[in-house]
């Protein structure tokens, strides 16, 4: 069973799959840290640019450099399949797509 957007699990022990929301989804965390590492952003730089692109965050409201550090700090984004390119950790998926 899946839960729906803002369902927390009943009991903490209970364990949970995380899948990826969308290949836009995956393709705009992609460019986040392509624009942190490849271009040296800030994360507010980096939610100004997504904000002049005219993009929502996963709440509705534009990007600010918090949303933004959230994404870069998440877990989840390079928990189980991770590299690492100086201190900093990167999915693997965008290091086969931007640093080719």
């Amino acid at each position: 069973m899946a839960l729906q957007e803002g369902e927390r699990k009943p009991v903490m022990t209970d364990r949970v799959i995380l899948v990826p929301r969308s290949d836009a989804d995956i393709a705009l965390v992609c460019r986040i840290y392509a624009m942190y590492l490849v271009g040296g952003l800030a994360g507010s730089a980096i939610a100004a640019q997504l904000r002049v692109d005219g993009r929502i965050n996963h709440l509705g409201k534009p990007w600010d450099a918090a949303t933004v550090r959230g994404v870069l700090t998440l877990p989840a984004v390079y928990a189980n399949s991770h590299e690492r390119m100086g201190d900093k950790p990167v999915p693997v998926g965008m290091i086969k797509s931007y640093a080719s």
